[in-house]
C-alpha cells in the first residue's frame, strides 16, 4: 500500500479529494434545489396574490394599507 502512495501520488491525492468533490457537488445540488423551490413558491404566491387582487377590483386597491400587499411581488 505504501508503494502505491509513493509511486502514484496523483492517485493518493485524487482519493483524498474525491469525497470533498462529491460532498461539494451534493451541497451545491441541495442549495440550487432549495433556491429553485423557494423562488417557485414565491412566484406562485405572488401570481395568486395579484390574481386575487385583480378579481377583488379597484375598491380594495383604494382601501389598501401599507403592508397589506407584499412589496416584493
Amino acid at each position: 500500500m505504501h508503494t502505491i502512495f509513493v509511486n502514484c501520488p496523483d492517485l493518493f491525492l485524487s482519493l483524498l479529494l474525491m469525497p470533498l468533490l462529491i460532498s461539494s457537488g451534493i451541497t451545491t445540488f441541495i442549495f440550487e434545489g432549495y433556491k429553485f423551490i423557494t423562488t417557485s413558491i414565491k412566484k406562485l404566491y405572488c401570481f395568486n396574490f395579484q390574481w386575487q387582487r385583480h378579481c377583488v377590483g379597484i375598491a380594495l386597491r383604494k382601501k389598501s394599507v401599507s403592508g397589506v400587499f407584499p412589496e416584493d411581488c
